[in-house]
């Protein structure tokens, strides 16, 4: 399914209140708004369901600004293995092993340093 509306990222979160959180893109524009009404909150689970909340936000936000980066590492794997007769091309192990260690630690990188 083509996307016919632009994605400007990164996107960030903002915890409006004990009550929404909001996920913006790149210009401000509103992705959208968590409300822990949906989540039946209580006097007595709403401190651990805002907890959950945010952390599912963070994940969220992580996982959408960090998509391309794993798209590429994935596409410079797959480039070595793109043949489907013999000879099969195809790169070292320890090349596929330093991609994915170089795109996961961009990943934990990013993570560490995003704030949301």
């Amino acid at each position: 399914m083509a996307n016919k509306h632009p994605v400007y990222l990164p996107f960030t979160s903002v915890g409006n209140s004990w009550q929404y959180t909001t996920i913006y893109d790149a210009k401000q524009d509103v992705v959208c708004r968590f409300d822990l009404e949906d989540w039946h909150v209580t006097e007595d689970n709403q401190g651990a369901l805002e907890e959950d909340q945010a952390a599912l936000v963070a994940f969220i936000v992580h996982a959408v600004n960090n998509h391309d980066a794993l798209v590429k590492a994935m596409e410079k794997i797959a480039e070595g293995t793109e043949d489907e007769a013999p000879p099969f091309r195809s790169l070292p192990r320890g090349e596929m092993q330093r991609i994915a260690r170089d795109a996961l630690a961009d990943l934990v990188g990013a993570a560490a340093g995003s704030g949301s």
